[in-house]
């Protein structure tokens, strides 16, 4: 689950506002592990542990380990059928063996026939893994729209499941919907895992997109202080500093000679600051995709900067 929550960090995009919902790398691929048997209920231990079965099942684990995925795939075919076609453990594995093969049609296809069979995971993985597999085909929205309904079906079975939660923010986003609709869900995957600092700075982002400059430099604020070694919570201050640079901008227009003088120098002021949180946010930042941003942001205050000179 932790890789995951790792990899949900591109939901942030560039931490710039243009694009804040960049296509999620694939969270799954390499990292997909087979599901071993203690997880499951002593029915399905019972029927791995006939003899038969054991075997196919070792032999497909070996050749799974050496990265021999379409044999290790043919072994755990071979034990569910020796299982009289009731263990999802095998029918699961060969599932996750086509797909880090790449075939991802017939992975799809197996994993379809999981939950047709009743089978969805200790945790509900196979939904999780329908919801990615179904964008990787066909028409865009109706991908996303068919990664949504697993994710909800998966949802009303696994409430606490982090990672379905998770999927469906960055779905969402994918899909374009209001940040007012988004950010329930993030709330509902904090409230799983309240220290998740890239959770903390996407709902700071939620909020901001939403008008909510105040409650939005809260939360950045409440990032920086639980991770100062996070570039979210500099990045998102910075981005209000420039939206408060071009308000100050706007109001010098009409001001009189004595407001304009006091203007002017706020704006130094602000436009000082965040070129130093932006400064901030790329000493910390690790990602040269995520660089761009920050780096896009000082970019911008400091040439602003130096036409005061």
């Amino acid at each position: 689950r932790k890789s995951f929550v790792l990899a949900v960090l591109l939901l942030a995009g560039v931490l710039a506002e243009a694009q804040p919902f960049s296509t999620v790398e694939e969270a799954f691929h390499r990292s997909v592990y087979l599901v071993q048997p203690s997880e499951f209920s002593p029915e399905v231990v019972r029927i791995k542990a006939g003899g038969r079965v054991r075997w196919l099942t070792g032999k497909g684990l070996s050749l799974y380990r050496k990265g021999r995925y379409l044999e290790a795939g043919a072994k755990y075919e071979s034990a569910f059928k020796a299982s009289g076609h009731r263990s999802g453990l095998c029918l699961y594995n060969s599932a996750v063996c086509a797909y880090l093969n790449g075939d991802i049609k017939r992975s799809r296809s197996i994993f379809e026939q999981c939950l047709e069979r009743g089978f969805s995971g200790p945790h509900g993985e196979v939904y999780t893994m329908l919801s990615q597999l179904s964008e990787r085909g066909g028409i865009a929205a109706a991908g996303l729209k068919k990664s949504k309904d697993y994710l909800n079906e998966g949802l009303s079975k696994y409430p606490e499941n982090e990672e379905m939660i998770l999927k469906l923010v960055n779905n969402a986003g994918k899909r374009g919907d209001a940040p007012s609709i988004i950010l329930p869900l993030v709330d509902r995957a904090l409230g799983l895992d309240p220290d998740n600092a890239t959770l903390l700075y996407l709902r700071g982002d939620l909020l901001l997109r939403m008008g909510l400059t105040a409650e939005a430099s809260s939360q950045f604020e409440e990032c920086i202080h639980a991770h100062p070694d996070f570039e979210g919570g500099y990045a998102g201050i910075g981005r209000i500093l420039a939206k408060e640079a071009d308000e100050i901008c706007t109001s010098m227009v009409k001001a009189d000679d004595a407001a304009f003088t006091k203007l002017v120098n706020k704006r130094i002021y602000v436009l000082k600051r965040g070129a130093e949180t932006f400064r901030k946010a790329l000493s910390l930042n690790q990602d040269p995709t995520l660089k761009h941003g920050s780096a896009t942001g000082l970019a911008a205050f400091e040439t602003l900067l130096r036409g005061l000179d």
